[in-house]
């Protein structure tokens, strides 16, 4: 069997969303080198709704949702993009649970993912973010 899944990439907004999300998934027979095969995979964007305070209620915001398609999250193809001109209101929420008492972080900006070079550090070294080494905590 073999799995294949879409992703979407949610436009960068006023509210916390991850860089994509699982939007959908099936599993096949293998497929033959060389042989086509048509595949269905079911999306609901109503999944991808993120929670807005001030309105009270799960909303997608306007923007471009990009929907990608592939056996796994690192290979993935371009398949759809679905644009909405304004947000839209999946669900409005009632009752109030009250403060929950912490904040969520956001980054000031949305970030930029790159791929760096595997480290070839020995086992007695750890990597930092420059590239240097310092001694390992276990090390004594």
């Amino acid at each position: 069997m073999k799995d294949h899944r879409v992703y979407a990439s949610v436009p960068a907004g006023r509210l916390d969303q991850p860089l994509q999300a699982l939007a959908g998934f099936t599993k096949t027979d293998e497929i033959a080198p060389g042989a086509t095969a048509r595949i269905t995979v079911d999306v609901d964007l109503t999944d991808l709704a993120s929670y807005d305070e001030a309105a009270r209620a799960t909303i997608l915001e306007a923007g471009r949702y990009l929907l990608r398609a592939g056996t796994s999250s690192r290979h993935l193809s371009p398949v759809a993009v679905v644009e909405l001109a304004q947000d839209a209101t999946v669900r409005h929420l009632t009752g109030d649970l009250g403060e929950p008492g912490f904040t969520d972080w956001k980054p000031e900006a949305p970030i930029l993912l790159t791929s760096r070079p595997a480290c070839r550090c020995s086992p007695s070294t750890r990597p930092t973010c420059a590239g240097r080494t310092s001694p390992s905590p276990m090390s004594g």
